[in-house]
């Protein structure tokens, strides 16, 4: 998966959308414990879109590093509500 930055323009303000993408990687074989809650989750998101468990797995995992690295340099990661607001998404 590869993150690849994309600015696009709105009423409200010039944003930066970062795309994720799979990539052909080699595979290695890891083994997970998951609350059950957890796994319901990772099962609800996988039904929810076109994603297997797996790959459900996989793009946390690399939506999570992006954040991180983001957020190490110093930014903030934020949402914008449906009525237009903007709140700060806090990772702990």
């Amino acid at each position: 998966m590869s993150a690849s930055p994309k600015t696009t323009s709105d009423s409200k303000a010039a944003t930066s959308t970062t795309e994720v993408s799979a990539s052909k990687a080699e595979m290695v074989k890891v083994s997970l414990n998951l609350t059950k809650q957890d796994a319901d989750t990772v099962a609800k998101i996988a039904n929810e879109t076109s994603y297997s468990k797996t790959d459900v797995i996989r793009r946390a995992i690399r939506i999570e590093d992006i954040l991180l690295s983001h957020m190490k340099k110093g930014g903030e990661i934020l949402l914008r509500n449906p009525d237009g607001t903007v709140q700060t998404m806090m990772i702990t």
